[in-house]
């Protein structure tokens, strides 16, 4: 069922590149995890994965960690796409390849700059005990966003665009804050969430977008926006 779910979504990710030239391919996190062919290669698979389908980045879940530290920094030096984790911090002793975990980048779509923001779930630090131990932090997501967004701006980009490994829930809690995060930060064209494992095809929470793909592959979720450029801003926004 895996292969058929990378087969699938592959099919759809080449028939959208197809029909839209001008296309971002962007994960929420947990990808090294969860079928059985990841299990055996400790994430190694989906690492090849990834890179054969040419993801432009991805947020970082909790369940990368699940081999540990140093499994993950393996990964992370395997992999083509930036990993993204604003609140992800990595201290003077913390492996190298965790310097790799940007607070986000910014792509060139059709002329246009692009920025994507990421976070992982703040809770990682109590469900991992050895995140602390290898000189590895991870700070609430609002505070992350304050003193990333300032940096962001300067790139001047055209689009801004969230990508979160935390899910939607009727109320925040320590592991998941995107009513908070929508709410506070609403200059974000699209917010894009994972974490909790249900479909939810485009919500406006406060000023910001929302939307979440489900989990394991067995979907991909499309969002077209349209941006005007004599408004010089993002005029409609679709998902399916």
């Amino acid at each position: 069922n895996a292969t058929m779910n990378v087969r699938g979504a592959s099919r759809i990710i080449q028939r959208v590149r197809a029909e839209n030239p001008n296309t971002l391919l962007l994960d929420c996190g947990d990808i090294f995890q969860g079928t059985a062919e990841s299990f055996q290669t400790r994430g190694g698979v989906m690492a090849k994965a990834l890179n054969a389908l040419d993801y432009d980045a991805f947020a970082v879940g909790n369940h990368e960690f699940d081999w540990g530290v140093d499994v993950l920094g393996e990964m992370l030096g395997k992999m083509e796409a930036p990993a993204l984790a604003a609140n992800l911090l990595a201290g003077p002793e913390a492996p190298e390849a965790f310097r790799k975990v940007l607070p986000y980048v910014i792509r060139e779509v059709d002329g246009l700059k692009v920025a994507i923001v990421g976070l992982t779930t703040p809770n990682i630090p109590n469900w991992f005990r050895d995140v602390a131990t290898h000189d590895l932090s991870v700070v609430d997501s609002r505070r992350a966003l304050e003193r990333t967004l300032p940096l962001v701006r300067k790139e001047r980009p055209h689009i801004l665009i969230l990508l979160v490994h935390q899910g939607l829930m009727a109320e925040d809690d320590d592991a998941n804050e995107i009513n908070g995060i929508c709410r506070r930060f609403g200059e974000f064209d699209l917010v894009l969430g994972g974490h909790l494992h249900w479909v939810l095809a485009g919500a406006r929470i406060g000023k910001a977008d929302y939307a979440q793909a489900g989990s394991g592959g067995r979907g991909v979720m499309r969002t077209d926006l349209t941006f005007d450029t004599v408004e010089n801003a993002v005029v409609d926004k679709r998902f399916e």
